[in-house]
């Protein structure tokens, strides 16, 4: 384990998805957690949730349909592995 300060609790949780994208757990076209269903899995609050969706919405991972839910994007790994390898290192 890094000896680093710890990330939020969103970016982790945003992590944890991004990586169940990656091992093609949650591919192309399927639903990732709900706002509700983070809630429930990670105990936390409606506000850290809908950071951590909002999170892997900016890193290029998912595409929001309005009323339907977010959905994995085709092409996530290769349009945003960029962002998100940065983004992680600017954090640590």
């Amino acid at each position: 384990m890094s000896s680093g300060p710890a990330l939020p609790k969103y970016f982790a949780i945003a992590q944890d998805i991004i990586e169940s994208i990656k091992e093609g757990n949650l591919s192309p076209g399927m639903l990732v957690p709900s706002e509700n269903e983070i809630i429930e899995r990670y105990k936390v609050s409606n506000t850290t949730a809908r950071k951590a969706l909002q999170e892997i919405d900016h890193g290029g991972w998912v595409m929001k349909i309005k009323g339907k839910g977010t959905y994995v994007r085709k092409q996530s790994v290769v349009r945003s592995v960029d962002r998100i390898l940065s983004f992680t290192n600017n954090m640590l």
